[in-house]
């Protein structure tokens, strides 16, 4: 049997090279304070207390399983985004941090004192939909998804979190068809890697995250953008705000789509890495 700080220990030496020792290190606390269900406190204090042993065959097969390539958070079966602990496995992405960045966005453009819609194209898990009426509860929140299997999961966890968010059924590139009513704020982390890129990619992320809501046509990349702002256009009501995550090499081709579509006060913003990952347009 080991200790607690054995395990710690175990994790730093036995998952492979693809991690720094502090990765090691962090993803080791990480299987620790939630298979064990304790502290940060609690594990320093009890640091030399002995784990069983099924315990430990859990958090060896989990180091198994990352080793061979399984994303950390598909094996933990959880992700932490924007303050909210969110379930999360192979029916969805796994939020990403400059995803936080686009939800800082759209938190800080809207008058959160008053009343008003937010469409969530796309929702996967239900990161931004929950994210954004955990912090702005006068919303009327709504999270569209084409795949049952992530409405699933988003359903779940707004379950868990206990906010109240409406998923439902729709196809990103034909939203017209699902709903007819208008918005305040349509906001969109969809599909826009190239599939050429492909080969590039980590295998953790290509091998295990669903392609559905990764990959678009190498000749036609900005496919979602197309339709989504369309039907922003259509449906956004008067100073409506469109906002989007977007491939950092097609910022640009973003922008330029949103003003030929006549959305006014078109802005880029780039993420901690200084890179041009977001778009707005208003209406």
């Amino acid at each position: 049997m080991l200790t607690i700080n054995e395990v710690l220990k175990q994790f730093s030496e036995t998952l492979n090279d693809a991690f720094t020792v502090r990765e090691k290190k962090q993803i080791g606390k990480m299987f620790l304070l939630s298979y064990l269900n304790i502290s940060a406190t609690d594990l320093m204090l009890r640091k030399n207390e002995v784990v069983d042993d099924s315990m430990g065959e859990k958090f060896n097969r989990a180091i198994e399983a990352i080793n061979a390539g399984t994303p950390v958070q598909y094996v933990l079966g959880k992700a932490y985004f924007y303050g909210l602990e969110l379930k999360i496995d192979e029916r969805a992405l796994i939020p990403r941090p400059e995803t936080e960045e686009l939800v800082d966005w759209v938190v800080e453009s809207v008058n959160s004192s008053s009343s008003f819609s937010i469409l969530d194209v796309g929702t996967g898990s239900g990161c931004i939909a929950l994210a954004l009426k955990d912090n702005l509860p006068n919303a009327e929140v709504f999270g569209v998804d084409q795949s049952d299997e992530a409405l699933n999961l988003s359903q779940s966890n707004a379950k868990l979190l206990d906010l109240d968010v409406t998923f439902k059924k729709a196809d990103a590139l034909h939203l017209n068809a699902f709903f007819h009513r208008k918005w305040d704020v349509i906001v969109s982390n969809p599909p826009y890697i190239p599939t050429a890129e492909a080969a590039q990619m980590k295998p953790h992320v290509v091998d295990f995250e669903p392609k559905i809501a990764l990959f678009v046509p190498d000749d036609d990349p900005l496919l979602f953008y197309k339709s989504i702002a369309q039907y922003a256009k259509e449906n956004l009501n008067k100073n409506g705000k469109l906002f989007f995550e977007v491939h950092e090499d097609l910022a640009k081709e973003t922008y330029e789509l949103l003003l030929e579509r006549g959305f006014s006060n078109v802005e880029i913003r780039t993420d901690l890495q200084e890179k041009e990952r977001m778009v707005k347009g208003e209406l």
